[in-house]
């Protein structure tokens, strides 16, 4: 392959950083993009919808580095929200899902302690739950909006990030 030295870099430094940790770093790039869109800032409180999932984790990992004080993870496996636990410490604050939105949306309210500032979605669903949706405008204190977004994104005092827009 041929390209202009200015733009080659010696991997000689790289060789001893494990391998599995260097392709985890793309991962990363996805939440973290829409982290920066959402201007979400140290010391707010995240949602990440679908934490437990392949983005959702990378997400959850993300916002903590970037200084979330809390880190709200709803997801369905007891298993995956656990080692989320065990691996970043108790600012992830799991929510498991019952598929009862009354129930999700009381655990959430728990989890959350006051006001979620952002919400990451990494589910892959056209719309997040119900009665996520609920427990964001039932703590609405002001409306926040952003110009990569659509007015029907905007939900409250969160900022809906869409990883698939991202």
């Amino acid at each position: 392959m041929l390209l202009p030295l200015e733009n080659a870099i010696s991997l000689e430094q790289v060789r001893s950083i494990d391998p599995a940790k260097l392709v985890w770093l793309g991962t990363s790039l996805v939440p973290y993009g829409g982290l920066l869109a959402a201007n979400f800032q140290p010391g707010q409180v995240l949602m990440v919808n679908g934490a437990t999932g392949h983005f959702g984790s990378a997400g959850v990992a993300v916002a903590l580095v970037m200084g979330a004080v809390r880190v709200i993870a709803p997801g369905r496996s007891e298993r995956g929200l656990n080692t989320l636990v065990n691996q970043f410490g108790e600012r992830v604050r799991p929510v498991l899902l019952s598929g009862d939105e009354a129930i999700d949306g009381n655990r959430i309210a728990e989890a959350s302690e006051g006001p979620i500032d952002c919400m990451l979605d990494s589910a892959h669903r056209p719309h997040p739950q119900r009665c996520i949706i609920d427990f964001i405008r039932n703590n609405d204190e002001e409306m926040n909006t952003h110009p990569h977004l659509e007015e029907t994104q905007q939900v409250g005092a969160v900022l809906y990030a869409c990883l698939v827009a991202v």
